[in-house]
């Protein structure tokens, strides 16, 4: 549909997949824009016959810098979405985007000793309310991680610090909301071994955590964040781990229910040395058809030069 082409402007290296919005299509790249692939991103705009049209160009402080996450739509006209970096202090933002193109900063995170978070590299949820949720890979009290909230109005309140223990560490996927008082998500280490969690928490800020990683068989460090499945299960990858693939650590396709059960339902084993080509390493979540189907991506792995592939997992 589109190639972009940084040196012109238009942006590069999209990392999240745009969303539907009236028949267009709203997205973002983590670079690119006037300064070409020096540039620190853009929000786009495509019809869905490709044809583009460029929104918005960050320029770092005191807008945000390299948005890695896709947006979210409040049916009003505007978008929202996080950057990585950038802001007043250069650990990332919470942004508002007009469709026309009107870009505002919600919230700029304060990075290092101010207990907010750092570094969102996550997309953002919408709760019943209206209010925004997210996570930062850094920050916090402990400097593990955050999980938060911002207002509309931009008013921020920090829900959880990851202490890089037990409850885990560096949360990196957006979260999932389950329509009434609590989030579900990732962190990528933390937990038993440094393996990585999948935990709740609600809208005041009490944290459970559902399941602590193992290492090997069960899986190691999940980077993507959990889907609901219509019965209100959890599924998810994690990058590493599981009992066949590269050296033992191709990852899985895990399954958690809310009362912490785990139950693993696919090692990746596949680069063209292995029969089935199945892929290694997926780093994303799933999207449900909410028909008993789950489609997801691996980074490596398939029968094509190892290039990855994408997959269809039935529940």
């Amino acid at each position: 549909m589109h190639s972009f082409t940084a040196n012109t402007g238009d942006g590069a290296g999209p990392q999240a997949y745009p969303i539907d919005v009236g028949g267009t299509l709203w997205g973002t790249t983590v670079y690119g824009g006037p300064g070409g692939t020096g540039g620190y991103g853009t929000v786009y705009a495509m019809n869905t016959s490709g044809q583009e049209t460029f929104l918005y160009a960050f320029t770092g402080k005191p807008d945000g810098a390299n948005p890695y996450s896709e947006l979210v739509s409040d049916g009003k006209g505007n978008l929202y979405g996080t950057t990585q970096g950038g802001g007043t202090h250069g650990y990332g933002t919470v942004f508002k985007i007009t469709t026309s193109g009107q870009e505002s900063v919600l919230y700029s995170f304060a990075g290092a000793g101010a207990g907010d978070g750092a570094y969102p590299y996550s997309g953002l949820v919408f709760d019943k309310d209206g209010n925004l949720y997210g996570t930062t890979a850094e920050g916090g009290t402990h400097s593990g991680g955050a999980v938060f909230e911002v207002t509309p109005g931009g008013k921020e309140r920090t829900l959880y610090s990851f202490a890089c223990g037990s409850d885990g560490c560096n949360p990196y996927a957006h979260l999932a909301y389950d329509g009434n008082t609590a989030f579900y998500g990732t962190t990528y280490t933390g937990g038993t071994n440094n393996y990585g969690t999948v935990f709740k928490i609600t809208r005041s800020g009490k944290e459970k955590v559902l399941y602590r990683f193992q290492g090997g068989n069960d899986g190691e460090n999940p980077y993507g964040g959990v889907t609901f499945d219509s019965k209100g299960d959890l599924y998810g990858t994690t990058r590493y781990g599981g009992n066949q693939g590269f050296q033992n650590n191709g990852g899985i396709v895990f399954e958690v229910t809310k009362s912490g059960k785990e139950t693993i339902l696919h090692h990746f084993s596949g680069n063209a040395q292995n029969e089935d080509y199945d892929g290694i390493n997926p780093v994303a979540g799933f999207c449900y058809d909410g028909q008993g189907h789950m489609f997801g991506t691996t980074v490596e792995g398939g029968s094509s030069d190892n290039g990855g592939t994408v997959f269809e997992l039935t529940l």
